[in-house]
């Protein structure tokens, strides 16, 4: 939540000013109106809950931040040990792709007119 800050009155509480009329007494507003150590307490539990949540969000922020750090120097370090998967060797690329044997003969009748 956002609050305003409101700047204290010139008077005092109960100071009286010359003509006889205390007004900071008579203002009817709300902080005016609440002693003063309940308003240090509201300040005071406001103060802490904003300290609270800043150091929940710089924990999160200080783990996130050293889990990204740390992935990234692993990963570095991955790509460059050349622990990287070695390619087939081309004999076996070869054998997969052989034609069953007759296959040639076959397809050379197809090809064939017959007379």
């Amino acid at each position: 939540m956002l609050y305003a800050v409101v700047p204290d009155l010139p008077r005092a509480i109960g100071q009286v000013t010359g003509d006889g009329v205390n007004h900071a007494a008579s203002s009817g507003d709300d902080a005016d109106s609440q002693p003063v150590s309940t308003r240090r307490q509201t300040e005071l539990l406001r103060w802490r809950q904003t300290f609270f949540w800043g150091v929940v969000l710089l924990i999160v922020f200080m783990i996130s931040a050293g889990v990204i750090i740390r992935f990234s120097i692993r990963y570095r370090r991955y790509l460059l040990s050349g622990k990287k998967a070695r390619p087939t060797p081309t004999e076996d690329v070869w054998k997969m792709h052989k034609l069953p044997e007759g296959a040639v003969d076959k397809i050379r009748d197809e090809d064939r007119p017959e007379n």
